[in-house]
């Protein structure tokens, strides 16, 4: 599971931040500037997470950012 930071909102080094504070096995994507990888999906439904509900991230594949990047 791959998320995109909301970077108007949060860079992804601080959402980083949040999200290992919460125990969740992330890392942040080799390629995707604002992309943070789920090692293992957490338990919980991601849309309630409180970051999601803040705005903070989207759900999006590693390929799809790097996509978005190169698209005028």
């Amino acid at each position: 599971m791959t998320i995109r930071a909301n970077t108007m909102k949060v860079t992804q080094h601080a959402l980083f931040k949040m999200l290992k504070k919460r125990n969740f096995d992330v890392m942040k994507c080799e390629h995707a500037p604002n992309g943070i990888k789920f090692n293992q999906k957490p338990n919980t439904n991601f849309f309630a997470l409180s970051e999601f509900q803040q705005g903070f991230f989207e759900v999006q594949d590693e390929g799809s950012q790097l996509a978005a990047m190169r698209v005028d």
